[in-house]
């Protein structure tokens, strides 16, 4: 039900922001939402997979690689 409600929110939003294109739009609620500021990368995951490589007294981790999103 919640990601109905979040879902309906941001296609709202989108319907606001006529005009702009969707990385754009999506650029802007990267900004607005993740507490880094920006969305993560490719080269985000990668440095946390080279991290989790090398790092041997790690086992079992769960590493979120979302800019803080996950810690609000």
């Amino acid at each position: 039900m919640a990601d109905q409600v979040e879902r309906a929110r941001l296609k709202d939003w989108g319907q606001r922001e006529a005009g702009a294109d969707a990385q754009a739009i999506f650029d802007k609620l990267s900004a607005e939402r993740v507490p880094l500021g920006r969305p993560q990368t490719p080269a985000d995951i990668g440095q946390a997979a080279v991290y989790l490589a090398r790092a041997d007294n790690m086992s079992g981790v769960a590493l979120n690689v979302a800019g803080g999103l996950e810690m609000w």
